[in-house]
């Protein structure tokens, strides 16, 4: 059996030389966007057209942003996506600015973002595992997948997953694969069956029994130029080219109505204990191993000084796993571990 190492920092001192990691890993510890979802009042029609009253008073997201986040170019189309729910689906709408609307992928679950693509992606229970995907052109031609984790730690795609019963549509406001004259760009609608979202099929019970917060990301792969490499446009960056990062997901709240909306914050423990699972990771490339020695790790007093005096942080480490553990203010804790499955309070929490 490999030996278990154990760290646990309280009041310990620790190097006050170099960047600490909060800093270090700053463009992947900044509060991820949130968006309040209202129940449908009527009935959609998933044909693309968006005319529906739900729709119209959908808050429209933030325009997305290069997935690096700040300091990076602003994408050249503006793009927004829309959130209803109701007992039986996850609505989602998009609405994609661009002037020569080009689809020629064909057969479903072909690998869609090698052309311009709308993507959608949903953590139901928000543990940063079991997520699923689903990529469409303006064909309306799709391919979802389901994920065990995510790539950065060996997690695999299950492309013969079929989300049972989804609805999509896109509608053109243009030509499509005419480059002659200037269109508008294009809009999507989808309806994702709440029941599909669970790997044994066998979940009976509707939208509102399940995570009152799911972890929910779109991107939108742009191709330029031909010759060049894709642009990656998202709504919550993540802070690398990497969209397969649950933890950096939008947070969405299902409500009644909009006036039920209530916001939060990240807090400086959980950014600490996603940092030490990005340095844990770093370190694992670097070395072949992992480690629980903190200050190998880089925490540093500036760290230290930046959560809660009471704060505990553990790390437990084998050579091939790991968990962190930090304990918040509220006297709750943040577990991670090598596969970045997590458990937390919820994430509106302060």
């Amino acid at each position: 059996m490999k030996k278990l190492l154990l760290a646990l920092f309280l009041l310990l001192p620790l190097t006050t030389m170099g960047q600490g990691l909060l800093e270090k890993y700053g463009r992947m510890l900044t509060d991820t966007k949130g968006y309040c979802a209202p129940r449908v009042k009527g009935k959609i029609s998933v044909d693309g057209k968006l005319n529906e009253a739900d729709w119209k008073t959908a808050p429209h997201t933030d325009f997305f942003v290069d997935i690096e986040g700040e300091g990076r170019p602003l994408p050249k189309y503006k793009t927004t996506a829309q959130m209803l729910w109701d007992e039986d689906y996850f609505y989602v709408a998009a609405t994609l600015e661009e002037p020569n609307v080009v689809a020629r992928l064909k057969m479903r679950d072909t690998i869609i973002w090698k052309e311009n693509d709308f993507e959608v992606f949903i953590d139901p229970d928000n543990d940063g595992v079991n997520y699923y995907e689903f990529e469409i052109n303006a064909r309306n031609m799709v391919m979802d997948l389901m994920m065990t984790h995510p790539y950065r730690s060996g997690g695999d795609f299950i492309m013969p997953w079929n989300c049972a019963g989804l609805k999509h549509a896109v509608r053109v406001d243009g030509t499509l694969n005419e480059s002659r004259d200037t269109d508008r760009g294009w809009t999507v609608e989808m309806a994702i069956p709440v029941r599909s979202l669970r790997k044994n099929f066998g979940y009976t019970q509707g939208l509102s029994a399940m995570e009152p917060e799911w972890r929910v990301n779109f991107s939108r792969v742009q191709w330029l130029k031909p010759e060049g490499s894709e642009e990656n446009w998202v709504w919550s960056p993540t802070g690398k080219v990497d969209i397969h990062m649950p933890e950096r997901w939008g947070r969405v709240s299902f409500v009644e109505t909009l006036h039920d909306c209530a916001g939060g914050e990240t807090s400086p423990e959980y950014q600490l204990a996603w940092a030490l699972f990005y340095a844990l990771q770093d370190y694992g490339i670097q070395y072949g191993t992992y480690t629980s020695d903190l200050v190998a790790l880089g925490l540093t007093d500036a760290d230290r000084h930046r959560v809660d005096s009471n704060a505990e942080i553990e790390v437990q480490a084998t050579d091939a796993k790991f968990e962190v553990r930090v304990k918040l203010p509220q006297g709750q804790s943040v577990f991670i571990d090598e596969r970045g499955r997590v458990t937390y309070p919820k994430l509106s929490e302060k």
